[in-house]
Formats: C-alpha cells, structure tokens, sequence
C-alpha cells in the first residue's frame, strides 16, 4: 500500500461543530481517565484539533513506552478523525521504521494450524509514515484503495471512528498482545516486542 498523506488542513466544517464533537468526546475521556492510566493510556496533550495520547505496555516490568499518537478533529465528523503517529517528546511524526508495533490482527491460520498475523500499520516504505488500515480513520478513507468504504457507511455505525473507539482499537491491536519485549543491541538500536498471538483480537 502507499503512504497515504493526504490530510485536512483546512476547517471547512463550521468550527464550533467540531469543536463541541472534541469538547464533548475529551470530557468522556477525562471521566475515564484513571481507567485508562490504568491501562497504560495517558493523555499528553488536548488542544483543539489535536488530542495526544501515550501507550505504554503495562504487563511488561519494566514497562515500555510503545508508541504515541496524534488523533486530529479537523472537521469532525463530516470527515473521520486522524491518527498520526508521534514522538511523545517533540510531537514530530514518526516514520514507520520508528513505530514499535504493526498494530497486527488475526487472519486465520496457515496449513500448519499456525495462526496468521495482519499488520494493520501500513506504508509504502520503511522510511515512508504510516497510518492505521482500519475504518474510522480519516487516513483509511482517503486511501484510493478504500474509495467504495466511504466514511459515510461508517459514521452513524455505534460510536465507530469515535475518540473512545479508536482508543479501544489501538489498544487491542497495538498493546494487548505484547508479551516480552528484548533491548535494544548495536545493529538493531530499538527495542524489540514479541506477541502471544493467541491474545491477539481479531
């Protein structure tokens, strides 16, 4: 698949509309923010249009930072919210050699019975930034792959492309499967995760 960087940048929608969406969802968070602790989301940052947010892989001692995201209100939600990827430290975006996990997904199994796993981080090149292959992302649905999965089909459908959903989805496919993680050698100066792909979601 190819980088897809094609984003919003203008606010076309009337800007209170999508400021209240932001307003609204950011007060649902923050109700539920020691939950999310918990789990090892932290919010960063929350500025309309962007809200920031921190993954950490809490099962695993000590606990690493795993990635960090950017999730933009530009137009919401006559367009779908946007999710880039970031340096919690500096807010730059980050290229796809830089993002831990591939966000992966169940996809059967093999002739061996062994299960199969489905990146859902996609980019054309390990140099290129990335973006999340799932509905509900303003990056899928620009995508001229998904051009016959419009947003439209998708943005009355129960809360989904919602801050709260997307937060569920990077979780469940970006921490919840995370089960060893080795640190980081002179060739390779990243740490590396394993998955227990039987914990992966589907």
């Amino acid at each position: 698949m190819v980088d897809n960087e094609v984003k919003s940048t203008v606010q076309t929608v009337d800007i209170e509309v999508s400021r209240k969406k932001f307003e609204d969802e950011l007060s649902i968070f923050l109700h539920r923010q020691d939950a999310h602790r918990e789990n090892g989301i932290i919010l960063l940052k929350a500025t309309f249009p962007d809200i920031e947010l921190l993954f950490i892989a809490k099962q695993l001692i000590p606990a690493p930072v795993v990635f960090s995201v950017r999730i933009n209100y530009t137009n919401y939600d006559l367009e779908p919210l946007s999710v880039s990827f970031i340096d919690p430290l500096t807010g730059d975006l980050l290229k796809a050699n830089r993002v831990l996990t591939h966000f992966n997904k169940k996809n059967g199994v093999d002739l061996n019975g062994n299960l199969i796993k489905q990146p859902l981080l996609q980019f054309e090149t390990p140099d290129g930034i990335p973006y999340l292959c799932i509905p509900g992302v303003r990056e899928y649905h620009n995508h001229p792959f998904h051009t016959g999965d419009s947003w439209m089909l998708h943005r009355k459908l129960g809360g989904e492309g919602s801050l709260g959903y997307l937060i569920d989805k990077l979780y469940d496919y970006g921490i919840s499967a995370i089960s060893t993680f080795n640190l980081p050698i002179i060739s390779i100066p990243m740490v590396q995760l394993g998955l227990d792909l039987n914990k992966l979601p589907e």
